[in-house]
């Protein structure tokens, strides 16, 4: 499987486990659905709802080196509900950081995954 492959499969393992998660607190994930009319240079991965009512958009993040801080900026500046980042446990500080840099610091709420193989 290449690396690209790897990815997509990843991200769908991700968006069902947080899609799970929020529905045992009474919420639904949706995946985000490409609006021809708002074009953003990037775009989340999940929707979250509740009670119909947009509540939050979710990044997925499997490598914080592609990740564009510039884009995500200005997708931050437009969005009217809270982003988060779906990151890998322990890579939150180096992404925080930079968010800082940035003036995000506040305004990009983490939520952390990990895997563990036995």
């Amino acid at each position: 499987m290449d690396e690209e492959k790897k990815k997509v499969f990843f991200k769908e393992i991700l968006k069902e486990l947080i899609g799970k998660r929020l529905y045992e607190r009474g919420m639904k994930c949706e995946n985000f659905d490409i609006d021809q009319r708002d074009k953003v240079e990037v775009q989340p991965d999940l929707i979250i709802k509740s009670s119909g009512i947009e509540v939050g958009r979710v990044f997925i993040v499997l490598d914080e080196k592609e990740l564009d801080f510039k884009l995500l900026k200005s997708f931050i500046e437009k969005s009217n509900s809270p982003v988060y980042l779906a990151v890998e446990k322990g890579k939150e500080k180096n992404i925080m950081s930079e968010l800082l840099n940035y003036g995000l610091g506040g305004r990009v709420k983490f939520i952390l995954w990990e895997f563990r193989i036995y």
